[in-house]
């Protein structure tokens, strides 16, 4: 929609109210449109998009990186990033230059190592885990975890190799660390040090007990790993195939215990 966009931008907009606001964007549904329009091959509403995120990023400092919530209006109600849309925009900027090349009005390919650069510096902790976002660490989420963008992110950052070599390596040790080992299944949250979380420290959208819609994220970035790169670092894909293919498609649920395999409401 180009409903409450600055000229010459438009905005991935929710169908369902955010926090409360109606009408809102955040960061991950803009990093969705981004990647939809490279693949769909739409530059024009692929530019349209990433001014919009450089218009709301702009204000930001030390990062550049989008903020998370913005309302219809287009006022930032949460200034701090999700890590998650931040990869997925700067993954899809270097897909905008494998589909239109970079010589246009925009070049994709430096933007994405500014993204890059912005991502390495405020969203990886110190000890290489993957921050939330870039200006807070109370948990850090698995379904952000995508070991197939790192290894491109550690092609195009040549000279920062081994710091995405130990992100691709903590995130995968964080994931064998805190999913119940038996079925693949994962909390929403985990602490920073990987461990699993018994806690519901936001309601509805983190709990470290439930697999549900964060969480069920995690098959489709380290699928990617396997689909991309022929590689089931954990046995992640494994173990969750095996899960689910015994439940069958037709029953799978909105969530499921990750302690018992259950699903949620039984």
């Amino acid at each position: 929609t180009s409903s409450g966009c600055p000229s010459g931008t438009q905005r991935v907009q929710s169908p369902e109210p955010i926090q409360g606001y109606y009408n809102a964007t955040c960061s991950e549904g803009q990093a969705y449109g981004m990647l939809l329009a490279v693949y769909l091959d739409d530059q024009a509403l692929f530019n349209d998009l990433y001014e919009y995120k450089q218009n709301k990023s702009a204000s930001k400092t030390p990062s550049h990186l989008m903020p998370w919530l913005i309302d219809s209006n287009g006022n930032i109600i949460d200034q701090n990033s999700a890590s998650d849309a931040d990869l997925d925009i700067a993954f899809a900027l270097l897909m905008a230059d494998k589909q239109w090349g970079s010589g246009g009005t925009l070049n994709y390919y430096n933007l994405a190592l500014t993204e890059i650069d912005d991502i390495r510096n405020y969203d990886i902790a110190t000890d290489n885990h993957l921050k939330p976002g870039d200006n807070w660490d109370n948990w850090t989420y698995p379904s952000y975890f995508m070991p197939a963008y790192f290894k491109v992110f550690r092609e195009v950052d040549a000279s920062h190799a081994s710091k995405w070599d130990s992100v691709y390596s903590t995130c995968n040790t964080h994931i064998d660390t805190g999913r119940n080992d038996s079925n693949g299944l994962i909390g929403e949250i985990l602490n920073t040090n990987g461990t699993a979380r018994s806690d519901d420290p936001c309601s509805s959208s983190c709990d470290g007990r439930k697999y549900k819609y964060n969480s069920c994220r995690v098959p489709w970035r380290y699928a990617m790993e396997y689909v991309w790169n022929g590689v089931d670092p954990v046995n992640e894909v494994s173990l969750l195939a095996n899960f689910f293919n015994n439940i069958g498609p037709s029953n799978v649920k909105d969530g499921y215990w990750v302690s018992s395999g259950a699903e949620i409401g039984r």
